[in-house]
This record gives structure tokens, C-alpha cells and sequence, in this order.
């Protein structure tokens, strides 16, 4: 429940903060539109996006679902998977897709061409901090059930092919943890690095989606 109520706490916050103090039109617009212009929405293709600009668009979409990869770990840590994952898939698409459509229609309601990415930044002033604020404990968990993923599937990988023993999968020695361990500190330094080295947030949305979403 927590990791439901956060998000949808910050996006009240940045709702209410734009419906009240409209979002700052003082910079560019998001497709570089003059800053300080009225209010513009687009149900079709911006003439001002790029190619590359309108891809990375489509991909941070997949990123959003992409959520599908992380099904199979979760599937095998639950006592009954065959009674318990088919309501719980279901109850996640009922409630995250309309979410998703509901928010991003709202926000750009709201924001017009002066919508940021990501679309907290959108709200005017403090309401963009605290809303940030309130969404870290998501942020960190959302993490860290794809970076769980990421290293249990390099975890295997490293058992099977180099010490060749996947008999010891769960093994409380030395090496099994060593292995856990050495697996878990090169993802997160690799997954530090490209998040300094590539900034945009967009951009390292859309690589990753490019890299390692599936459908």
C-alpha cells in the first residue's frame, strides 16, 4: 500500500500546485516552444519533435510497462503461484494502466507544451520539491525490484557457467555470498556510472528501454 500511496500523494501535490499556480512559462516548452506563450495541447505529432526526439517518446512508453520482465521473479518468490499470480497481475493492470493514462492526461491538461520530464518537475516552486520528496521511497523500491532482477539473473549466470554448480544455488557459503555480493556491487556501480554519464533523464530512459526492455 505504501508504494501506492506515495506516488499518488506526489502527483496530487504537482496536480493541485499546477491547477492553482500554472506551470513556469518562463523557460522553453518542452518541444523548444517560446517561453511565456498561452496554453497548447497536441493530440497528434509535435512538427517541432525530431526523429530521434519522437523514438525516445515511444520508448519511454515501453519503459513504463516494462515492468512485465520482473513477473518471473516475483512468480517464483510466492508461496502459490498458481492461485496467486493471475489475480495479482490483473489487479496491477486494472489499477496501474488507468492511473498511468489518467495522470499523464491530467499533467499535460495542466502543463501544456511547458511540461518537464519527468512530469513532477512540472508543478511551480516547493510543490516540485516535496512532491520529489514524497516519491523517493517509491523510487528507491522501483529500483531496486529491477536491480533484485537484474543481479539474480547475473547471480545465476555466474553459478552455472563459472563455478559451475547450480546445485548450490542457495548455499549459506562463502562463495555463493561472495558471488551474491561481487554480482550486486558491479551492477550498482555499472547502473551509477550510466546514470552520471548520461543525465537526461529522458535519454537513459529511452537506452535502457532500447537496451533491455522486453515484451
Amino acid at each position: 500500500m505504501p508504494k501506492l500511496t506515495y506516488p499518488v500523494a506526489a502527483v496530487l501535490i504537482v496536480v493541485v500546485a499546477l491547477a492553482v499556480g500554472g506551470p513556469n512559462t518562463d523557460t522553453t516548452g518542452y518541444f523548444g516552444e517560446p517561453a511565456n506563450e498561452p496554453l497548447v495541447m497536441r493530440l497528434g505529432p509535435n512538427p517541432l519533435a525530431s526523429m530521434n526526439v519522437q523514438f525516445e517518446s515511444v520508448l519511454n512508453v515501453a519503459f513504463a510497462y516494462a515492468g512485465n520482465q520482473a513477473f518471473v521473479t516475483v512468480m517464483c518468490e510466492m508461496r502459490n503461484p498458481s492461485k496467486d499470480f493471475t489475480p495479482a497481475i490483473i489487479w496491477l493492470n486494472v489499477v496501474a494502466i488507468p492511473l498511468y493514462v489518467i495522470i499523464a492526461c491530467v499533467v499535460y491538461y495542466l502543463a501544456g507544451q511547458y511540461v518537464v520530464s519527468p512530469a513532477l518537475g512540472s508543478a511551480p516552486g516547493v510543490a516540485s520539491k516535496v512532491a520529489y520528496g514524497i516519491l523517493i521511497p517509491t523510487m528507491l523500491g522501483s529500483g531496486l525490484v529491477f536491480g533484485h532482477t537484474a543481479i539474480k539473473f547475473m547471480y545465476n549466470f555466474v553459478m552455472d557457467t563459472v563455478v559451475k554448480s547450480k546445485a548450490r544455488l542457495t548455499d549459506n557459503t562463502i562463495t555463493t555470498w561472495g558471488v551474491w555480493l561481487g554480482c550486486g556491487t558491479l551492477f550498482w556501480i555499472t547502473a551509477f556510472v550510466f546514470a552520471n554519464a548520461i543525465p537526461a533523464f529522458n535519454s537513459i530512459l529511452g537506452i535502457s528501454s532500447a537496451l533491455f526492455v522486453t515484451w
